[in-house]
C-alpha cells in the first residue's frame, strides 16, 4: 500500500521552502486517502521554491483528492512513476486519478517543462489533454511509458497545440489493452492524415503540424515485453 515517505511533521515545519519533494510507497500503508495527505503536506509548507515533484505510488479506482492536491503546486518538473516497474504494465495512475492530474496540469501548471508518467490507462480520458502550449509555453519534454488505451489522434493534437515540445518519448504504449497493438509511428502518421482530411477533428488552438516535424519530435520505443504473446514490437526501436 502507499504511504508518505517524507520528513516527520516536526522536521517538515523547519523545511520552509523545499526545492523538490518526493512521495514514495512503503509496505505498511493502508490508507486510501493518500492524496488528501499530499494536499495537507502542500498546505503545511512554503511552495514558493518548489520546482520538482515526484511520486512513486499507486492510485485507486475512485481516488479522491488528486486535483485538490495538485492544484496547489506549479512544478517545473513532474514525475509519477509506477512502484511496480518490474511489471510491464501495472496501472498506477487510474482513470479517476488521471482526471485530476489532467485538470491541474491543463489549468494550473504554467511553469511545466518536463513530465514523465508510467503505468497508466487512458480509458475514458486522454492524458494528452493536459498539454497545451497556451498554458505551458515552456513544456519541452514528455515521456509516457507502460500505458494502455492511448489514442494516436490525441497525441497528434497535443503536438499541434504545443509548438515548443522537442522530445516526446512513447515507451511501451498500447492503443488498446496490453494484448493488443503497440503504438507505432505509422499510427501517428495515419492520425495526422485524418486531421488533414477532416479539419473538424482539430481543436481550435491547434497549429499546423507536418509529418517531418512530428518525426523529429516523437519516438515510439519498446522497453518491456510480456513473458509470452502480445505485440513484441520486433520492428520497433528498442530502448
Amino acid at each position: 500500500m502507499e504511504a508518505l515517505n517524507l520528513y516527520p511533521h516536526s522536521k517538515r515545519r523547519r523545511l520552509l521552502a523545499p526545492y523538490s519533494i518526493t512521495f514514495a510507497k512503503t509496505v505498511d500503508s493502508k490508507s486510501y486517502h493518500f492524496f488528501h495527505t499530499i494536499e495537507s503536506v502542500f498546505q503545511s509548507i512554503n511552495l514558493s521554491n518548489l520546482e520538482i515533484v515526484k511520486l512513486n505510488v499507486h492510485s485507486h479506482k475512485g481516488e479522491g483528492g488528486v486535483f485538490g492536491a495538485f492544484k496547489l503546486i506549479n512544478p517545473v518538473v513532474f514525475e509519477w512513476l509506477s512502484p511496480d516497474f518490474e511489471h510491464q504494465v501495472s496501472v498506477s495512475i487510474t482513470g479517476t486519478a488521471a482526471g485530476g492530474l489532467v485538470l491541474a496540469c491543463a489549468t494550473r501548471w504554467t511553469r511545466l517543462q518536463r513530465i514523465k508518467l508510467t503505468g497508466l490507462t487512458c480509458e475514458g480520458y486522454s492524458i494528452f489533454d493536459a498539454f497545451d502550449g497556451a498554458v505551458q509555453p515552456n513544456l519541452s519534454h514528455i515521456e509516457i511509458a507502460q500505458a494502455v488505451q492511448v489514442k494516436p489522434l490525441n497525441i497528434v493534437s497535443a503536438l499541434a497545440r504545443s509548438p515548443n515540445l522537442i522530445d516526446v518519448r512513447l515507451v511501451d504504449v498500447y492503443m488498446g489493452s496490453i494484448w493488443e497493438k503497440r503504438l507505432r509511428m505509422e499510427d501517428l502518421r495515419k492520425a495526422l492524415e485524418m486531421t488533414e482530411q477532416d479539419p473538424s477533428l482539430r481543436k481550435q488552438n491547434e497549429k499546423e503540424l507536418t509529418w517531418n516535424a512530428l518525426v523529429q519530435r516523437v519516438k515510439c520505443v519498446v522497453q518491456k515485453q510480456r513473458l509470452e504473446g502480445g505485440d513484441r514490437g520486433e520492428d520497433m526501436e528498442v530502448d
